[in-house]
């Protein structure tokens, strides 16, 4: 059975009429409270921030500043932060958790600390009580309450269709494995099982898409219910042994608001540890040695290497070296396209050759992840007779650390890594993007065991509860993080800054212009599964890591030089890296085979690479890039009026081209001159980017930029 006739067996007892008519919004909706997220903390910092410092009216956060009120950060009447706010601002400035920020407001409406309104202080009991009475209703909570603690996805699923007794129970019919793919299927499963324009799946499409939106609704209910118990149960449990198991229960089963039933489950975690049911395999030290420090003769062989496939400063490599060796396990931030993946992988293998090198097992992280991704857990499983039985499925580290170890019942010994013939002295783990993931919930017990160097997983072995191995004292993960915005790193989890060093890689600057230009065409040839004729007209000097130019194709040589200008004028706003470079010119030169005009590819290469990467970029700041690459700058700027309430943003635009493109100097008095509109006709010829050169037309990359500039100002 697919799990579309499942979705349809559990409904059969419905008119199709009766589903057709279902409102697609679901009523958990109700509790889209505020509170719900890191990303929101951060965000309310910013918004009071901005509004303490006068940076602008409150007006214009609009429903950002109605929420605000909603929570009592805001006076009812007037664009004042309220005193609560304001007690909640300075906290914000000296507490560096966002998981106590969010503790902090609740709790003190809960106990209406401060001036806070009855209307707010109504609004979040009325809440409390919706919620409480909610999950008072589902009727699976008391009769398979085990089943559910241990399957959250079931959870969400039994929630949808409690509205739905008959499918409810047409559900519980179905065998488990049944049952679980369905509870699997969550949002983008949902959104596709169906296609609402064939008339007989249109009804059954109404029902998923309302599944399909509890999704949002079910992440923000859950964080304001564990805001909710902690809040209430504070007093309680903060000074008590117990109150990092708490904490544990409610990040996995956020679910729960039954003191009865939470007091039960912290009385039977009251031992962590009992003296028989947990396993640990005995260390045996041989052959496991800390990872050695490379020689200079070594590090240099692996930087010869490197640089023949990446164009990164030699510093970058031997700090991330050093930080392995000092024992500390590394998270590569960047922007996109700078080969933080790449990078790792090549050290991994080249720094350590002597020694046969490591092998790089990369996964990659997604916003789903939780411990059982990482570390490992159990999952049910129905063998043949149709008994359901609980299987380990171990997560991505636990099966990296696994694959260094031979172990014979309680005895482990180190061992060497064969793939694809190669010999490696080990595995370590490469975690890509790898903040997509939840940090705190995906990695935090992970940090522990990074800590005390021994990984605990469940085992599903009679009459043992858990499994303990060793880490190796040479094994490493390494994290990439895809970041334009530097503040984003002093957002992350403290726990993942004190255990990983961040080492940061940036595309190289307009000093390393015709090495840079080498690279992406020696890599985008490469790269390529045939040669195209193009590449007969392209002259590389391998040695010397440039273009030989006088014995290149002129005119190609002038679209390389074209496409790398307005790539380093993009740049001084949105970071990009050289892969973004690569990926353009392997199109142009696969382009070339059909198309006698390398300006269109170029102009298809901008809108399909470039365009998609500058979503969040300002009105101001695209609107400059446009008149660089498609129009004329000089003209752009010289239109603009001192007189225009935008007048400073567009100073900034002025100073990326005059101070940071061309590089002007005496840069204060140029500014100057702008403001009062006395820049001479020579000065702006001096500004012009262009002159001596001939600028490609792109007619599909303007009209991209138009249409985001349009979309920008609708916002």
């Amino acid at each position: 059975m697919t799990d579309k006739q499942d979705f349809i067996y559990i409904f059969q007892d419905y008119d199709l009429k009766e589903l057709q008519a279902l409102p697609t919004r679901f009523k958990l909706l109700d509790f889209n409270f505020m509170i719900t997220s890191q990303r929101t903390m951060a965000r309310i910092h910013e918004k009071l921030e901005d509004i303490d410092q006068k940076k602008v009216s409150p007006k214009v956060h609009g429903n950002f500043w109605i929420d605000l009120r909603v929570l009592g950060l805001a006076k009812e009447d007037g664009d004042e932060i309220s005193q609560f706010g304001k007690a909640t601002l300075e906290y914000f400035r000296k507490e560096k958790s966002p998981f106590k920020r969010e503790h902090f407001i609740i709790s003190n409406i809960r106990k209406r600390n401060f001036d806070i309104s009855k209307k707010v202080y109504d609004n979040y009991f009325s809440k409390v009580e919706n919620l409480r009475n909610y999950l008072n209703v589902i009727p699976t909570l008391n009769q398979k309450g085990k089943e559910l603690l241990l399957n959250e996805e079931k959870i969400f699923f039994t929630e949808c269709l409690n509205t739905f007794p008959k499918a409810l129970n047409r559900y519980f019919s179905l065998p488990p494995d049944r049952q679980a793919a369905l509870d699997s299927l969550h949002e983008s499963g949902l959104k596709n099982l169906f296609d609402p324009n064939i008339p007989k799946e249109a009804p059954y499409a109404k029902v998923a898409r309302r599944f399909w939106n509890v999704c949002r609704a079910y992440v923000r209910r859950t964080n304001f219910i564990k805001s909710v118990i902690l809040s209430e149960y504070e007093e309680k449990v903060s000074k008590s042994k117990y109150h990092f198991i708490l904490l544990e229960i409610l990040s996995n089963h956020a679910k729960i608001l039954n003191e009865d039933l939470l007091i039960k489950i912290i009385k039977k975690s009251e031992v962590t540890q009992p003296a028989i049911g947990l396993k640990t395999i005995e260390e045996i030290p041989i052959d496991d040695k800390p990872l050695p420090m490379p020689s200079k003769e070594e590090i240099q062989e692996a930087l010869i290497e490197i640089r023949k496939l990446l164009l990164i400063e030699d510093n970058v490599v031997t700090q991330i070296i050093s930080n392995l060796v000092s024992g500390k396990n590394i998270i590569i931030a960047g922007p996109i396209g700078t080969g933080k993946t790449h990078v790792a992988i090549l050290i991994s293998k080249l720094a350590w050759k002597k020694e046969g090198g490591y092998y790089p097992e990369v996964v990659t992280a997604t916003a789903d992840w939780t411990t059982h991704e990482v570390i490992g857990g159990l999952y049910p499983k129905v063998d043949e007779g149709g008994n359901v039985k609980y299987v380990v499925q171990c997560g991505c580290v636990y099966d990296s650390v696994a694959r260094n170890w031979t172990i014979e019942g309680t005895r482990v010994q180190r061992k060497k890594a064969y793939v694809d013939g190669h010999e490696y002295e080990g595995v370590w783990l490469i975690i890509d993007e790898f903040n997509r993931a939840n940090i705190d919930r995906a990695f935090g017990e992970m940090f522990t065991t990074i800590e005390h160097g021994k990984l605990k997983v469940p085992t599903s072995k009679e009459g043992e509860y858990f499994e303990e191995i060793p880490i190796p004292k040479d094994y490493r993960i390494i994290g990439t993080l895809n970041t334009f915005d530097k503040h984003y790193l002093f957002r992350l989890s403290d726990a993942l800054k004190r255990r990983f060093a961040f080492v940061e890689l940036f595309p190289p600057g307009r000093d390393k212009a015709e090495e840079e230009k080498y690279y992406v065409l020696k890599r985008a040839l490469e790269e390529l599964a045939f040669k195209p004729p193009i590449s007969e007209k392209i002259v590389l000097d391998h040695e010397k890591k440039t273009i030989v130019r006088d014995k290149s194709d002129p005119s190609f040589l002038s679209l390389v030089d074209s496409t790398y200008e307005i790539m380093s004028f993009i740049r001084l706003t949105k970071n990009l890296g050289t892969a973004i470079l690569i990926s353009m010119f392997k199109f142009i030169l696969v382009d070339s085979l059909t198309n006698d005009h390398p300006e269109n590819s170029l102009d298809i290469a901008l809108k399909s690479n470039v365009v998609p990467q500058l979503e969040n970029v300002s009105k101001w700041s695209l609107e400059a890039m446009r008149a660089f690459a498609c129009e004329n700058i000089v003209d752009f700027f010289k239109n603009v009026s001192p007189d225009s309430v935008d007048f400073n943003k567009y100073e900034i635009e002025f100073l990326k081209l005059v101070q940071l493109y061309l590089n002007k100097g005496n840069i204060q008095d140029k500014l100057e001159r702008f403001r009062k509109k006395e820049v001479t006709d020579d000065e702006w010829r001096s500004y012009d980017p262009w002159a001596g050169k001939t600028r490609p037309t792109l007619p599909l990359f303007r009209r991209s930029l138009t249409e985001l500039i349009e979309e920008v100002q609708l916002i």
